[in-house]
């Protein structure tokens, strides 16, 4: 790869186009960032009282964080699942193994292809059922399940086999389950807004407290940018070295 003066030139070029832009993106988001912070820190905080809890409601104070215990109130539970024990939310996914075939081209040598069939196994999905609490309790208050946005993943709970899978492990056409379970009862966040009497757009993080939701959006000021930059560091350089890499014939004179 050679790489010629005018190449060199129309890079800064390059750079300096995308690293403006890098500029704008950089403005535009830094002050959300610092907005959405003061918003969380100047929220209303609520430490696992129910009654200010209520007052909040009552007195439609606006932005609110509240720390407390989530629980269902109508658990749900099946009997192959820990021998029913109860939780606020299952997911359980039917997996089948499955063969699987794929052509393969190669080519030798002498330039000729060949081709030849792969054969492989993996477990594909083959349904999924879903169960969860409707009405849950947080903090002396019932909520329906349409009224609270869960910040969270599942966590996977188990794995059932259909049948034994043998010594030699699974054969084609077994089937198993895997469930991922929310606890019926969960210390976490609550945060929200309360006017018309009510609580909106809630959002509930487990194990989340109110001074690290606080940290964590301070701390997102210094590290989002961090973050972008390198990125956007690493972009340049790939951009500038695929450049050098292509044959940029048109910019040189022609004869």
């Amino acid at each position: 790869m050679r790489i010629t003066v005018r190449e060199i030139l129309f890079s800064t070029i390059i750079i300096s186009i995308v690293f403006g832009l890098g500029i704008l993106i950089d403005r535009s988001f830094i002050p959300r960032l610092t907005e959405s912070a003061l918003k969380i820190a100047s929220a209303v905080q609520v430490d696992n009282l129910p009654s200010r809890f209520d007052y909040i409601r009552r007195t439609e104070v606006g932005d609110f964080m509240a720390a407390g215990v989530l629980e269902a109130r109508d658990p749900v539970s099946l009997p192959e699942l820990h021998g029913g024990r109860k939780y606020l939310e299952i997911k359980k996914q039917k997996e089948r193994y499955t063969e699987h075939t794929k052509t393969i081209i190669e080519e030798d040598e002498d330039g000729n292809t060949h081709t030849r069939t792969e054969t492989y196994y993996s477990w594909d999905g083959a349904g999924k059922e879903e169960y969860r609490a409707s009405e849950y309790n947080f903090l002396g208050q019932v909520f329906k399940y349409s009224e609270v946005k869960f910040s969270y993943w599942l966590q996977r709970d188990t794995t059932i086999y259909e049948k034994d899978r043998g010594f030699w492990g699974p054969r084609e056409g077994d089937i198993r389950y895997i469930y991922t379970t929310w606890p019926e009862k969960t210390i976490g966040l609550m945060s929200g807004e309360a006017r018309d009497k009510w609580y909106k757009g809630l959002i509930f993080e487990k194990d989340q407290t109110i001074k690290e939701k606080i940290e964590w959006a301070e701390r997102r000021i210094e590290v989002v940018p961090y973050i972008f930059w390198t990125f956007w560091i690493l972009l340049i350089l790939g951009l500038v070295f695929g450049f050098y890499w292509l044959e940029n014939n048109w910019l040189e004179d022609e004869e």
